[in-house]
């Protein structure tokens, strides 16, 4: 065993806890926002890209992520977000 190993199995469990609770956070926003869930998938693609989106932090909600954006009760922002309301480029 290298001198890493433990580290590459520490991060390994790290990301497999965020993998999950990026998916359960996905969960829920289809349970509770449907809508906004289903505009994400089709943008994006895939469930699994549409819950990695919802959790990047983005420069127009001033480096807060999607979610944060949401729990701060503001649905508004989101959709403009993925709508590109109000900005030329992304």
């Amino acid at each position: 065993m290298g001198i890493f190993d433990e580290t590459v199995a520490s991060l390994a469990a790290v990301e497999s806890l965020r993998d999950k609770a990026r998916m359960e956070a996905f969960d829920l926003l289809e349970n509770e926002a449907n809508t906004l869930a289903n505009m994400v998938m089709q943008a994006l693609g895939t469930r699994e890209r549409a819950a990695s989106w919802m959790c990047l932090r983005q420069r127009r909600l001033e480096g807060k992520s999607a979610y944060e954006v949401l729990a701060e009760g503001d649905v508004d922002r989101v959709w403009d977000l993925m709508t590109g309301a109000g900005n030329d480029s992304y």
